[in-house]
Order: C-alpha cells, then sequence, then structure tokens
C-alpha cells in the first residue's frame, strides 16, 4: 500500500478538476459516494429471498446480546430533536404502528 499511498499524496496535490474519481486513502473506500442508481441495484439485489437474513431470526441469546449492548445508551439532545422534527405531523395507525404487540385503541388513537 506504500506506493499507492504514495502516487495518490501526489495526486491530490494537482487541481481538483483533475482528482475525479480518486479516493484519498489507498485500498480504502472511505469517502466513497455511490450513486443512486448504483443504491437503487444494491437495494434490489438485497431485497426478499436475497437478503442474507431472509427467513432467519435472531436466536434468544443474541436478542439478549443485543439488548444488553443497547442498555443505558440514549440519543443526544441534538439527535432527539431531529427524530421529533421528522416526526412532526405524522399518524400512527395499525399498519405505520410500532410491533410492539400493543393493542390499538381506536378510540383514543393511541397504542
Amino acid at each position: 500500500m506504500g506506493e499507492k499511498q504514495k502516487y495518490l499524496k501526489w495526486v491530490f496535490t494537482l487541481p481538483k478538476e483533475l482528482c475525479y474519481n480518486f479516493l484519498s486513502i489507498a485500498g480504502s473506500s472511505l469517502g466513497y459516494k455511490h450513486t443512486e442508481k448504483t443504491r437503487a441495484k444494491l437495494s434490489d439485489a438485497n431485497k426478499g429471498e436475497n437478503n442474507p437474513m431472509f427467513g432467519k431470526s435472531h436466536t434468544p441469546e443474541t436478542l439478549v446480546k443485543i439488548s444488553a449492548s443497547m442498555t443505558g445508551k440514549t440519543h443526544s439532545e441534538d439527535t432527539r430533536a431531529k427524530i421529533s422534527e421528522a416526526n412532526t405531523g405524522k399518524t400512527l395507525t395499525p399498519e405505520t404502528g410500532p410491533k410492539s404487540g400493543k393493542v390499538w385503541s381506536q378510540s383514543s388513537n393511541v397504542w
């Protein structure tokens, strides 16, 4: 990787328009942005039966580990504000509500 990185350093001394489609670190895709077309292809390629988790579920032991790893973690105030803004104006229905197993109360429009 040393030789590649040496040349990449040189390339990035050139004007920006000559550095099109170069990544700054040899052997890394850090900073690369897929096109919308490529993102759509990747999405389609991993849907349904092609998804690695299709037809599978986590074991109870794995679910306990996931839960333990998340325990005590909280969102920052900034993140909470962004989530709140993103959800403002949305209405929960039985189809879009949480998968918590709670019963939908149509009379009060709450879970």
